[in-house]
């Protein structure tokens, strides 16, 4: 299973929108996906067009190695496309092992083609387990300057946190969103 992260520190960039669109284009393209939101705002799930709640989340599990992930992933009702919902209003900092989410990752591999990984935009437990679990990454950045300046800091402390979690994942790119081909800045950014 290739596993890519979506992530930025800067809220408000697309992530889960980003998140959301490529798991879609993957399923579409017949491999089997699997999305899951690290995000405790939970927007995945609504995203998907699923308003219900559920008992368990991915954080459930993280927190609980008894849960068993396979009960909680969710159908989409997209052909291929699965889901992890978070546990809205978790406190993340209950989680203490770093490796938590690689673990349960291994349990799922077998069954999907692709896992996309959203995160909160925010640098913590939740994301470093996310860089450990993940072989790939992809920034999202809103096309202003602030979202540039921003985007340049977060790769910094990413690959910091990268470098001293002994990881070995691949920058995909960075991924422009929100842009406006009618704004001189867009254009420039």
């Amino acid at each position: 299973m290739t596993t890519i992260l979506i992530t930025n520190r800067k809220g408000g960039v697309a992530k889960t929108t980003s998140s959301i669109s490529i798991a879609n284009l993957l399923a579409q393209k017949g491999y089997k996906t699997l999305l899951i939101d690290l995000d405790t705002q939970g927007h995945i799930q609504y995203g998907l067009g699923i308003k219900h709640s559920f008992e368990y989340g991915i954080h459930s599990v993280l927190e609980d190695e008894n849960i068993d992930v396979n009960l909680i992933v969710q159908k989409s009702r997209v052909k291929n496309l699965f889901f992890v919902p978070a546990n809205i209003n978790y406190n993340s900092s209950l989680l203490q092992n770093k490796k938590s989410l690689k673990k349960t990752l291994k349990k799922l591999e077998s069954k999907y083609d692709m896992c996309i990984i959203d995160t909160a935009p925010m640098s913590d437990t939740v994301l470093e387990m996310a860089i450990i679990a993940s072989q790939y990454v992809i920034v999202p950045m809103k096309t202003e300057y602030l979202g540039f300046v921003g985007t340049l800091q977060f790769i910094k402390i990413f690959y910091k946190i990268a470098s001293k979690l002994k990881t070995n994942f691949q920058l995909i790119g960075i991924l422009p969103t929100l842009y406006s081909k009618s704004l001189k800045e867009h254009k420039e950014i």
